[in-house]
């Protein structure tokens, strides 16, 4: 059964914006080689073919247990299971305060 990937708006301007800057750096082409390479990280991350880790890692053991990441090039992608679905909920550059961006995500709920 194949698990429904959604994504919060949060998440969803992450992208834009990751993909805006690409296109100004790299061009339109490689733009749309990362933007496949993210979405195919994504879902591969809901149907569990690719292994994931608890943001515990980042934060210590105030992380919410259910927030986890992968990554794709330079970018955290951060995900939650929530039932039958994968939520990305943010796309976080490895340069930004990944600690205090996490935390800021997990107050949104």
């Amino acid at each position: 059964m194949k698990r429904e990937l959604c994504f919060t708006p949060y998440a969803t301007r992450n992208l834009t914006d990751i993909l805006d800057w690409s296109i100004g750096q790299f061009g339109s082409a490689q733009s749309l080689e990362y933007r496949r390479a993210l979405l195919s990280k994504c879902h591969a991350v809901a149907e569990k073919e690719f292994p994931t880790q608890s943001c515990a890692i980042l934060l210590g053991e105030s992380a919410r247990p259910d927030l986890r990441f992968a990554r794709e090039g330079r970018h955290f992608i951060v995900q939650r299971y929530r039932g039958a679905a994968c939520e990305i909920v943010a796309f976080l550059h490895e340069r930004t305060d990944l600690p205090s961006r996490i935390k800021k995500l997990e107050s949104k709920d």
